[in-house]
């Protein structure tokens, strides 16, 4: 979890972090801070800052046809809430609202709330005639350091970021196993305007092999489809993305020559694993719909979203 500590950190680190309902008082939207680069009124007026990240973790387990066995939705909400001077009257009280998925009240999924919770309320909503839920705090920090304001589960959500499917071809030779090769194909089905960073994924090898080839091949030409390495050390394939957009389709096929090693034939394949972060992105509907002050202080309101993964396998 990162959170900065003032608005100096946030002209650092930039990527997702957006602007929520500007400065707002008791009475409403008020004009000053509209932009980071307004950031030295806020600091000479002593502005307060609140900055709310909402974070996603996706746990899955497929089977290798592309059937999903499994999966869940692990969900943060950490704050940190700064004052507009070191000798005021201390934080002020927040309300705070989500719009979430409606499984999100069923008894099979969970909310955990902070103990400077007063107040919490999970309630059905309909919004361009589909069902959610919305969830409302209200909360008073205790100090000005990050803390986890709420956390919760929600089992088998509908969207699932990427998307791998395996197949395997095996060459014999009598009691010989002469050719192992894994296809894996990775597609992101998300929005075509998000994009998954530092996308990592891991596949076992058998322990002991000849010789290995790897080949990469992207569905567009202007795609790149990253870089994969055998490591004969740990035996594993690893194929890294720096950036892979919505929508993309990218493929992985890895021949191991076994010509030599009878044993291999035997060898069960342990799971093909999978790293990712994706930024300004929710795998389950959760978005902020109402961040407001209960005192007439004026408070610059960040928001972020972030989905990254859990236990993601195959």
């Amino acid at each position: 979890m990162w959170i900065p500590k003032r608005i100096d950190d946030y002209l650092a680190r930039t990527e997702g972090w957006k602007v929520c309902l500007s400065i707002a008082a008791a009475g409403g939207v008020c004009a000053g801070l509209v932009v980071a680069k307004n950031y030295l009124q806020a600091k000479q007026e002593n502005i307060g800052e609140i900055y709310v990240n909402v974070l996603q973790k996706v746990n899955l387990s497929m089977a290798e046809d592309g059937r999903i066995i499994g999966n869940s939705i692990v969900g943060e909400v950490n704050v940190r809430a700064v004052s507009e001077s070191a000798c005021d009257m201390g934080l002020p009280t927040f309300e705070l609202s989500f719009t979430v998925d409606k499984r999100l009240k069923t008894e099979e999924n969970t909310v955990e709330v902070a103990e400077c919770v007063s107040y919490l309320s999970v309630e059905s909503l309909l919004k361009d005639k589909e069902e959610y839920a919305t969830v409302g705090l209200r909360f008073t920090p205790r100090s000005s350091e990050p803390f986890q304001l709420m956390r919760y589960s929600l089992n088998e959500p509908k969207s699932v970021p990427l998307l791998l499917h395996l197949g395997t071809m095996k060459e014999e030779c009598g009691d010989t196993l002469t050719q192992l090769a894994f296809m894996l194909n990775l597609k992101a089905d998300f929005e075509k305007t998000a994009h998954a960073n530092d996308v990592t994924i891991t596949v076992p090898a058998p322990p002991i092999v000849g010789s290995c080839e790897v080949l990469l091949r992207p569905t567009s030409p202007k795609q790149c489809p990253g870089h994969a390495v055998y490591d004969p050390e740990t035996s594993t394939v690893i194929w890294k993305i720096k950036k892979l957009n919505g929508g993309e389709n990218v493929e992985l096929k890895t021949v191991f020559d076994t010509n030599e090693c009878q044993h291999v034939k035997n060898w069960k394949r342990g799971p093909i694993l999978a790293d990712f972060q994706i930024p300004a992105y929710m795998a389950a509907p959760f978005s902020a719909s109402r961040l407001a002050v209960s005192d007439d202080r004026l408070v610059a309101k960040w928001i972020k979203y972030d989905t990254e993964s859990g236990v993601y396998e195959i």
